[in-house]
Formats: C-alpha cells, sequence, structure tokens
C-alpha cells in the first residue's frame, strides 16, 4: 500500500463526526472529531500572539465543519467563520478540548508574592453548556441631534471583525498596551455592534444592498467617524451608542456567565487574584 492508497483508507475510515452547537445559530452543527495534526494546531494557538492564535481556530473551524447550514423550521442557517461572536468560538474551542479532555488548567501567578500560583481546574462541560443557556443581546436605539434622526440596531459583535480591528490598531499605533490604544480600541469597538443604521428613516445599505453590518470593519468605522460623537462615545449621556454597549453588552458581564465569577486567591499570602477568565485568558488555555 502506497502513501496515497493509505491516505485514501484512513480518509475514508475517519468519518467520525461531533455536534457543536453554535449559539448565535441556536443550532447544532456537525464538524469532523479531532484529529492529530488538529490537535498540534489547537496546542500552536495557544503559545503565539492571540492575533495569530485566532487566525488558527477560525481556520480549524473552516476545516472541521462538515457542513455549513442547517434546516431550521424549513429554513436554511448558513453559518461561516466570519461571523461567529466571540460566545460561538468559545463552544467551539471548548468542544475540541474536550475531546481531549474534560478539564484544562488555569494558573494565575501571584503579582505579590514569589511563590503564590493558583491553579484552578476549568470544567469544559460547564462553559458548554453556560454557552447554550446564553442569550445573545439585542436592542434599538433611536435619537434626534442636531435635526437628524438616527436609528441604530444593536446585537453582538462578530468576534472575526473585533480581531481585525484590534490588530489593525496595534499595528497604527506601534504600542498592544498604551492608553491611547485601548481608548481607540474601545471606541472604535462600538461600531462593530451596529446591525443595521436608518438616518431619517433611510436604510444605510451596501453597494449589493445589504445591511450596514455586512459592510467591512473600515467602511464601518469610516461612517461612524463622521457621526456626531454626542451621540456615540459620550460616555456622560446615557443614551450615546457608548454607554448602551457598556449597559447591555457588558464584556466583563459576558465573560462571568460562560466562565463564572468564583473569586480566586493566592494560595500562598491569600491575594485576590480576580474572578475567573477572560476571552484571551481561555483561548490561551
Amino acid at each position: 500500500m502506497n502513501f496515497k492508497e493509505a491516505q485514501k483508507m484512513i480518509e475514508q475510515n475517519s468519518v467520525e463526526m461531533v455536534k457543536i452547537y453554535i449559539p448565535s445559530k441556536d443550532a447544532e452543527f456537525d464538524f469532523r472529531a479531532l484529529t492529530t495534526r488538529d490537535q498540534i494546531l489547537l496546542a500552536k494557538s495557544v503559545s503565539i500572539d492571540n492575533y495569530n492564535g485566532d487566525l488558527i481556530r477560525f481556520g480549524l473551524f473552516d476545516e472541521m465543519l462538515i457542513t455549513n447550514d442547517v434546516s431550521m423550521m424549513g429554513t436554511s442557517e448558513k453559518i461561516v467563520c466570519n461571523e461567529l461572536t466571540v460566545v460561538d468560538m468559545i463552544s467551539f474551542i471548548a468542544s475540541l478540548k474536550k475531546q481531549i479532555s474534560d478539564f484544562v488548567d488555569h494558573k494565575i501567578e501571584c503579582p505579590m508574592c514569589d511563590d503564590g500560583i493558583a491553579n484552578r481546574r476549568v470544567n469544559l462541560t460547564v462553559i458548554i453548556n453556560n454557552c447554550k443557556e446564553f442569550e445573545p443581546q439585542r436592542a434599538s436605539v433611536e435619537v434626534d441631534h442636531g435635526g437628524v434622526n438616527y436609528k441604530f440596531i444593536l446585537g453582538e459583535s462578530v468576534w472575526y471583525d473585533v480581531m481585525m480591528l484590534k490588530e489593525a490598531i496595534i499595528n497604527s499605533s506601534g504600542e498592544e498596551n498604551s492608553v491611547a490604544t485601548q481608548a481607540n480600541f474601545v471606541f472604535n469597538n462600538i461600531c462593530l455592534y451596529i446591525k443595521d443604521l436608518f438616518i431619517n428613516g433611510e436604510q444605510i445599505l451596501t453597494d449589493d444592498n445589504k445591511p450596514f453590518c455586512k459592510m467591512s470593519a473600515i467602511d464601518r468605522i469610516r461612517l461612524f467617524d463622521k457621526l456626531p460623537p454626542a451621540i456615540t462615545i459620550d460616555d456622560k449621556n446615557k443614551e450615546s451608542l457608548l454607554s448602551i454597549v457598556i449597559d447591555k453588552f457588558n464584556t466583563v458581564d459576558i465573560q462571568e456567565k460562560i466562565f463564572g465569577d468564583e473569586p480566586i486567591n493566592c494560595p500562598s499570602c491569600g491575594a485576590e487574584l480576580g474572578c475567573g477568565l477572560t476571552y484571551d485568558n481561555f483561548f490561551s488555555l
């Protein structure tokens, strides 16, 4: 048996499938089971920077997805990796890791003492179930400013857009953790929650008549930058998009719903080490 014959035989006998729940579609999709190559790539994704790690995770999603649509009440629900929310991606990665082990270790080094390391076992089944119970938020915001009526339909942001925006801002500033870079990301990130935009009753569409959220992230930011700041990023205005996104789509609240909010203390000195995982922490486990 030569290489091609062996490869064909392995592929023909590797038909095991797993069902993975995708919260934004409220449906399970068929994926092929994890292979050795997939496991190597998954391990690599946690050992490199977040941007390239995310690219590997998106690649695994596309490669492992057996069908990109499911029948739901007579309609077909399709899914592509660049439409996944962060909770979708957490559900997918947790389901992959669960094929290896039911738990992953979350280690935190204490900044207050030299030998304090908190090690918590994270139950992947609990995380997957929390993703299933998660209810994506939506909101409709209508404001009048300067004689112009604006209406925004808001929903969960797409993780691919968040990742690309963050990388673009870091590359333009050259400083990932600077205050200016973080502020730039927070303000521009608001526009990624906009699913539909109406100005004086007229829907803003792409050239092929698709809603605002189907524009490229760059085009959305360009339009967003031209809107009055009083209705977009004014944190003193309770009706601004920034205030509403912080209230309805609060990242900390979502992380606590998915990962839990049990406080973690240093086993050596007792210092508080936070309340749990963040998105980036989880993807790096």
